[in-house]
């Protein structure tokens, strides 16, 4: 979810964005190059069966990897919805709401030794 407050303008926006594709395969990334924006009030749903991708998609947003090519601005905070509309807290930047998160479960991450990384 997108949060600010002038509707007029784009609130994310991707220039030639190019994400990797599979895990075992630094060379296979997503057909055409993403150019399109996002303006407030707008929604965007990452639907792929490639979780890979996804994962890729989230990562480059919240600033843990860099994508294999182009660039995103975004003009405002994003939000990481969990659980439903809404999410944690629309002030909540992705890397923050995965701060909180880890932190609430962080014994669960210590005993099934999963990293933070992997976590997210």
């Amino acid at each position: 979810m997108l949060t600010l407050s002038s509707s007029a303008e784009p609130k994310l926006t991707f220039h030639r964005l190019m994400l990797r594709c599979d895990v075992s395969d630094e060379n296979i990334v997503n057909a055409s190059p993403w150019n399109w924006s996002i303006c407030m009030g707008e929604r965007l749903s990452v639907m792929s069966s490639n979780s890979f991708m996804k994962y890729q998609f989230m990562a480059t947003l919240s600033g843990f990897i860099e994508p294999v090519s182009g660039d995103f601005e975004t003009f405002g905070t994003l939000s990481w919805p969990v659980g439903g509309e809404g999410g944690l807290d629309s002030k909540l930047t992705i890397d923050k709401g995965l701060e909180f998160l880890s932190s609430i479960y962080s014994d669960c991450l210590e005993v099934s030794l999963v990293s933070v990384d992997d976590f997210f």
